[in-house]
């Protein structure tokens, strides 16, 4: 009997051990870790400034730069115009930053972004696609007739193209087709009509030049993150997904909007496609 109790006492003690040497974080430590995360965060955006800087300077000498380095540019010019805003809302009211990293994405400079925050911004953007993708699928069946079905191969995406080139045009497009299509890739859809019409074709040349730059360099050169990043800026969800998914879902995009033979197709339609395909390959 005095062993069985004793044994009991050994064993509660070792509970309180173990619980005294892994403590939950309370609320003041996590918060001085994410302070710190986010002062670092910042710190890197004027490293990087520099670096862009030095780097913008190599390319006006007529030095051909990587992919990697012209995505540092561009990564570097947006965060510098975030980082007031962001530090703002981190002063006054960090509470605020866990909703933001939903509702507003475009707000956060990239180098303020935890691990946690990425897979559920993500998660978020994977859910907002699906809405985009019931919503068009929907409304292109009782408007237009057309289906999943003929987005599935390339003979198809270009019978479409020749029969809708016009609808496919940017510059046709009204203020909630704009706002969907910054939506499905990410981009903020607050603005005026003018605003996001400049937005979606900005962005739509920046996809072709960064296809012609992935095309050249190969899609295996992309680390995990790059490539995440690429997918999400295509309108490709990325969350669950398996690498070797999101290459061949990326080399799809790419194949589509570097297309040359028979012909090109408006830059649109790739986006269009995803729409209607989401995570769906294409025949070959």
């Amino acid at each position: 009997m005095g062993s069985k109790t004793g044994s009991q006492g050994d064993a509660q003690k070792l509970y309180r051990t173990i619980a005294a040497q892994t403590p939950e974080p309370g609320m003041v430590e996590r918060a001085k870790a994410l302070t710190r995360f986010y002062y670092n965060g910042i710190r890197q955006i004027f490293r990087n400034r520099s670096e862009a800087k030095r780097l913008t300077a190599r390319g006006r000498a007529g030095e051909v730069l990587t992919r990697r380095e012209i995505l540092l540019i561009r990564k570097s010019r947006e965060d510098i115009g975030r980082v007031a805003p962001f530090a703002l809302v981190a002063i006054i009211l960090p509470e605020l930053l866990i909703v933001l990293i939903v509702l507003a994405p475009g707000m956060f400079p990239s180098t303020c972004i935890t691990d946690a925050q990425i897979i559920k911004k993500h998660r978020k953007a994977q859910e907002t696609r699906q809405s985009i993708h019931d919503s068009v699928v929907t409304a292109a069946t009782e408007n237009s007739g057309l289906t999943v079905k003929n987005f599935l191969n390339i003979q198809s995406i270009i019978k479409v193209a020749d029969q809708y080139q016009t609808d496919l045009a940017v510059a046709g497009l009204p203020k909630e087709g704009l706002r969907n299509i910054c939506r499905f890739v990410g981009l903020g859809s607050l603005g005026t009509e003018g605003m996001l019409r400049k937005k979606v074709e900005q962005h739509l040349m920046f996809l072709h030049e960064d296809d012609k730059m992935i095309r050249k360099e190969g899609i295996e050169s992309l680390t995990l993150t790059e490539l995440q990043e690429a997918c999400e800026l295509r309108g490709i969800s990325t969350h669950d997904r398996q690498a070797d998914h999101l290459q061949g879902l990326l080399r799809d995009s790419i194949r589509l909007n570097l297309m040359m033979d028979p012909r090109p197709l408006p830059p649109l339609l790739t986006i269009t496609a995803r729409m209607f395909l989401l995570n769906t390959r294409l025949a070959h």
